[in-house]
């Protein structure tokens, strides 16, 4: 947690997040704002998180390996990067959640 956390996630490529029960999966949401794409299981919230650009969701851990090996091919790169941070800006910042929550209301 804190400092510990924000460091690992600086230096990290992408999250590996294999929950197996998960509503709404706060660590995901976080890792797209350090620009890190996801591999995740397809648990609770996580498939309308992640889309086709920002990582890979899988349905059966027996696929872990094989998804793993296309997150390091096709999702290390700066693109993918900056994608995942403009996705959490634009889908999942605070600023944003509180922008969405007063229109719902109006």
């Amino acid at each position: 947690s804190g400092d510990k956390k924000k460091e690992l996630f600086k230096s990290s490529h992408l999250l590996l997040y294999p929950s197996k029960n998960d509503a709404f999966p706060l660590t995901l949401l976080e890792a797209f704002s350090y620009g890190l794409p996801v591999l995740s299981t397809n648990e609770g919230s996580i498939p309308y998180i992640i889309d086709d650009k920002s990582g890979i969701y899988i349905d059966d851990l027996e696929k872990l390996n094989l998804a793993f090996e296309e997150m390091k091919e096709n999702y290390i790169n700066i693109e993918t990067a900056l994608y995942c941070r403009k996705r959490y800006l634009e889908n999942f910042s605070l600023e944003q959640f509180e922008k969405n929550l007063l229109e719902v209301l109006r």
